[in-house]
């Protein structure tokens, strides 16, 4: 499953203040991580195994910007969370730091030193953390994804669905369908996730948009949604977006599958306005 996350704006350039320095006196991390390109450092994940994020061309200071952007404060060794976890180390310096992947909401990560004796000190932080800014675990889970990618190690994403009819473009993993009053556009986030983005419009300047997300069911030939926003879309004169409206955002039942004449359908929206929509399949638009 693809684990590239959406930082949004919070990729920004920052300086940690005095403050937060304070609060980090026990915790080097940022210290350690402005070091990366200077000094040897490697960030590990089950999925990948080691990664060396000092080859050229990575993208690394994006993330060594989110996280200046934390302060850390110790807690008890108790709370340390069970599970997965990314390590970044730093073989020179002996010291690693654990980022916990099953625990966001509380953002703990451990910091481990080892002495010339070969000792261990584990000390556990918890990252205070920006609310504009995703989780720390989050923010590494990424990094390795990332690191990942540069190296060749992710599996290359399959732009298609098993059965006729839901072969995708293979360019960019989209499929699109229409009705009278409605389009629907299939995309292949990744090798397991898929996004069903219907738009319907009400005038000439404004359109209803609903935006599923779920995965696709083998056994029974459909795409089970779990999630949905909908939202009001509103358009200037040239067209572009001029604003845009939440209208709900929560779990769903809906269901596509393909009919026996291959035209998609739309079942259990909870919508009045989806219910039974029969979508026809089109050629993707023309580039």
């Amino acid at each position: 499953m693809k684990k590239m996350i959406s930082l949004l704006a919070a990729l920004v350039l920052a300086l940690v203040c005095t403050a937060a320095f304070a609060e980090n006196a026990k915790c080097t991390l940022i210290e350690d991580m402005e070091q990366i390109g200077k000094t040897p450092c490697t960030i590990s994940e089950t999925e990948y195994g080691p990664l060396d994020v000092t080859k050229g061309g990575l993208d690394n200071q994006t993330y060594v910007d989110l996280i200046k952007q934390m302060s850390f404060t110790e807690v008890d060794p108790s709370k340390t969370p069970e599970g997965e976890y990314v390590v970044l180390a730093f073989p020179e310096k002996n010291v690693r730091y654990d980022f916990f992947l099953a625990d966001t909401q509380n953002n703990y990560f451990r910091q481990v030193r080892t002495d010339a004796n070969g000792a261990e000190t584990e000390t556990l932080f918890q990252a205070k953390v920006p609310k504009e800014l995703s989780a720390i675990a989050n923010i590494m889970d990424s990094w390795c994804f990332s690191v990942a990618s540069a190296q060749g190690l992710t599996p290359d994403v399959v732009a298609n669905m098993p059965g006729p009819g839901w072969v995708l473009d293979t360019l960019e993993g989209k499929a699109y369908w229409m009705t009278d009053s409605a389009a629907l556009e299939l995309f292949l986030e990744d090798t397991d996730n898929y996004k069903v983005l219907i738009n319907r419009p009400n005038s000439a300047s404004e359109s209803a948009e609903w935006t599923f997300a779920g995965t696709y069911d083998e056994k029974d030939g459909v795409i089970n949604a779990v999630h949905v926003i909908f939202e009001t879309v509103k358009y200037n004169d040239d067209g572009t977006e001029a604003d845009r409206v939440e209208g709900y955002d929560r779990s769903s039942d809906a269901s596509f599958r393909l009919n026996d004449k291959g035209e998609l359908v739309c079942e259990n929206a909870g919508d009045p306005a989806l219910e039974g929509l029969v979508f026809e399949r089109i050629d993707a638009p023309a580039k």
